[in-house]
């Protein structure tokens, strides 16, 4: 497929254009909001092995951290258990009911199809790597998380199905 020099596939300019740092500006706004900005969310839930870092794949992860906002921060709010794994698709159904006052879920990677299920059901799947403290900051204070990500390598040693089987 090819385009003229008239449309653009992102529709934010022509292709003989540069993106302006208007358009990145608000790009970057829009990609940091919540995915339904009239819903009362107001915690994040982490997947972590020490409570540190953002360390652990969604499909990995048997409990999550929840945080909530508390003051000008955050506090931990509970640790809550993931859905069982090998119950496929009704994993991530039943994930979207158990933390569905959470407005995104921190894991350093996940799965299209879990990321999909769980947007869906209005839960943001942000995939990062990081200190959690500096993650948390940055989404309740809207702005970017600067966390590189590794390429996530499955336990089943391919990528990421999201079958709700967990990873190993």
């Amino acid at each position: 497929m090819t385009h003229c020099q008239r449309c653009r596939a992102d529709a934010c300019g022509l292709l003989s254009e540069g993106t302006t740092q208007e358009t990145m500006n608000m790009l970057q706004e829009e990609s940091n909001a919540p995915v339904n900005p009239d819903e009362e969310r107001p915690y994040v839930a982490v997947a972590t092995r020490e409570g540190v870092l953002v360390n652990l794949h969604l499909g990995e992860a048997e409990t999550f951290q929840v945080y909530g906002p508390e003051g000008d921060g955050f506090v931990l709010i509970e640790t809550r258990k993931a859905p069982p794994r090998g119950i496929g698709d009704a994993r991530w159904m039943t994930f979207g009911r158990w933390f569905d006052d959470c407005r995104a879920i921190l894991a350093s990677s996940a799965g299209p199809k879990p990321t999909t299920a769980l947007l869906e059901q209005g839960i943001k799947v942000i995939v990062m790597e990081g200190l959690i403290d500096e993650a948390l900051s940055a989404i309740y204070t809207g702005q970017t998380i600067k966390a590189p990500v590794r390429a996530f390598k499955c336990g089943k040693g391919a990528g990421c199905t999201g079958d709700g089987g967990g990873c190993g």
